[in-house]
């Protein structure tokens, strides 16, 4: 018998094609090796500058080692943040605190494909960050409508046509959009998003009757806390009291935060990690705040309803809450440390000299120093800004006037300049938006407007 069987035509073909293919197949990795692997960066807007927390795409045009491009890639200055890879082929860089002014990002010449594959140069991108306008309501011509101007001062330029029906606001810390809430023809308010541009306006969510405001941003601008309140039994009722929920800004998927519906939350406020969510409840006189991920709740009694200042870092809650002392009865600042568990007066306890009133402070973004809004005594009901610094434990005044108010002041993302709306209150109410830095007094930069917000 003969060992070798004679080969048909169809494995003739067969084998030839087998073969055709494995040549052809190491041509083309031999030809990829050769390319080399070829990458390139996005942005939200290609002929324009980058957000302060943008988040930048890398795109490579072949699989490619996610610990070797992680190793060689550089930004420069170096800023905070995580990667997160969507596939083999794209990588997300995420800042979790804002770029500089200007940022460089290098990917160097190294073998980052997989199979060995090499990226054959040096690949560097030059990238500047714009500078964050202020949004504000205008409170007359145009009234009830959301402006922007830059934080230099300029002209402003309307952002919303609504006829004035606009009720309150928040900006997206990413800085692409805006949320704020409108009344309807049910005498409800509705949600609904703007880009920053003034572009692309619709409404979000449908509130019907019900009263949906607050809204506020998380802090990486994909979900949206609110409060919604039901409205009464007949038109001439009172609306329900408010309950804490959040909204999905790319989707409008809306759920409650509580899973017990009786959970009353008024204000939003979230903590700079995402993590927690604190809010009111005024018929328990408490301040509750939620651990999102866990479901755990911490409750500080309070009377005032102001949810104070979150530190950058999360771990500390700083709001005012009257206490009574050896001095007497007066406002001061409480402090809940949410690594520790440990609650009580911060500042303004009993060994401080001056019988202060303390309102709702304002934690800086890079953690050294807290504006703190105070009454100095009730015979001058006149209030002052004050810088204070925690690791000192000193002080710098920086706005007070006679006659004047300081309300709604808000830090930039690198703690460098202030927003507070100012207005005399001894006039007609007429309020204005001024901008403060270091070394320099307050700057008008707009009229008429209210509560000022940072657009980054």
């Amino acid at each position: 018998m003969n060992l070798f069987r004679k080969l048909r035509p169809l494995d003739l073909t067969a084998g030839t094609t087998t073969l055709v293919l494995a040549v052809v197949a190491l041509a083309i990795s031999a030809y990829s090796n050769w390319l080399g692997v070829h990458v390139s960066l996005y942005t939200s807007d290609a002929a324009s500058q980058i957000g302060p927390y943008e988040t930048i795409t890398l795109r490579f045009s072949q699989p490619v080692s996610a610990e070797d491009v992680q190793s060689e890639l550089k930004l420069q200055p170096s800023v905070a943040g995580k990667f997160d890879w969507q596939n083999d082929h794209t990588l997300l860089f995420i800042p979790s605190s804002p770029y500089p002014e200007n940022v460089t990002i290098r990917l160097g010449r190294s073998m980052i494909g997989v199979g060995g594959v090499w990226l054959r140069r040096d690949v560097t991108w030059k990238l500047a960050v714009r500078q964050p306008e202020i949004v504000y309501m205008s409170y007359s011509k145009p009234q009830r409508e959301l402006m922007a101007i830059p934080a230099t001062g300029g002209k402003p330029r309307q952002l919303t046509f609504t006829g004035g029906k606009i009720f309150d606001f928040d900006t997206s810390p990413v800085g692409d959009r805006i949320v704020y809430s409108i009344a309807n023809n049910q005498n409800g308010l509705d949600l609904w998003l703007v880009d920053r541009n003034g572009q692309n306006a619709h409404r979000l969510l449908d509130c019907g009757a019900d009263l949906c405001s607050s809204p506020a941003w998380s802090p990486d601008g994909k979900l949206i806390a609110y409060n919604r309140q039901p409205a009464g039994l007949t038109p001439a009722a009172p609306p329900g009291a408010p309950r804490l929920r959040i909204v999905d800004g790319a989707t409008g998927a809306d759920r409650p935060v509580f899973s017990d519906s009786q959970t009353i939350g008024s204000g939003a406020m979230w903590s700079p990690d995402g993590n927690w969510l604190a809010s009111y409840d005024g018929v328990a006189g408490q301040i509750r705040v939620v651990n999102l991920k866990s479901g755990q709740q911490v409750l500080l009694p309070s009377t005032l309803g102001l949810l104070g200042s979150w530190s950058p870092d999360s771990a500390y809650l700083l709001y005012p809450n009257p206490l009574t002392d050896s001095i007497g009865t007066r406002t001061v600042l409480f402090r809940a440390d949410f690594k520790s568990g440990e609650f009580g007066a911060f500042i303004g306890k009993d060994s401080d000299p001056t019988d202060y009133d303390y309102g709702n402070p304002a934690w800086s973004p890079v953690g050294m120093e807290i504006l703190l809004d105070l009454r100095i005594s009730p015979q001058h009901p006149d209030r002052e800004l004050w810088l204070y610094r925690p690791a000192t434990m000193d002080g710098l005044l920086i706005a007070h006037e006679m006659g004047y108010s300081y309300d709604f002041f808000r830090w930039d993302p690198w703690g460098v300049h202030l927003v507070i709306q100012v207005a005399e209150l001894n006039k007609t109410f007429s309020p204005q938006i001024d901008v403060w830095q270091s070394g320099q007094s307050l700057k008008k930069i707009a009229d008429n407007g209210l509560f000022p917000h940072w657009l980054p």
